[in-house]
């Protein structure tokens, strides 16, 4: 599913869009400078999941505090960040917590992109998956199933310290 967008350098699905616009398109998997943008494009698909949660926290504001701010002259940018912001940061932070634990257990998309050099699209998981189960170190691979447990959760631990300054529970 994913390959036929960013196949080779005159044909895919994303090339055939920037030719029609005059670009000659990259190369995406055969060179190593874009491998990695490859991989950010088909993150942009998650977006929806978030927004299934964010807009229902973003219906979910009060409308009388928006109009108190108009009422006391308020910009549109500061109504956003002092009375959208706060209602919503909940689903903000839910959001935040989720995406960074999901970015480092990302595995599907550099192991299923077809000539994705791993030297330029290798995560974590990619490498603990390599070390079990091609290079059979089992040992190792554990080891770093270890590490990357610590490393989410300090990450973690450290956002929901971080969380009690900007999120506002009612």
């Amino acid at each position: 599913m994913l390959a036929p967008g960013f196949q080779g350098e005159n044909v895919g699905v994303i090339n055939a869009v920037l030719a029609t616009i005059g670009i000659e398109g990259p190369g995406w998997l055969s060179d190593q400078h874009w491998a990695k943008p490859a991989i950010i494009l088909t993150q942009l698909w998650g977006v929806g999941g978030s927004m299934l949660i964010l807009l229902p926290a973003l219906a979910s504001v009060p409308q009388d505090q928006l109009e108190a701010a108009d009422i006391d002259g308020a910009s549109p940018i500061r109504k956003f960040f002092s009375v959208v912001v706060p209602q919503i940061s909940p689903a903000l932070f839910f959001l935040l917590t989720m995406g960074m634990i999901g970015t480092f257990q990302m595995f599907n998309e550099p192991m299923i992109l077809p000539g994705a050099d791993r030297l330029w699209t290798d995560t974590l998981m990619v490498h603990l998956y390599s070390n079990a189960f091609e290079s059979y170190r089992m040992g190792y691979a554990s080891a770093l199933a270890w590490v990357m447990f610590v490393v989410i959760m300090s990450f973690t631990l450290i956002q929901l310290a971080l969380g009690k300054k900007w999120v506002h529970y009612e």
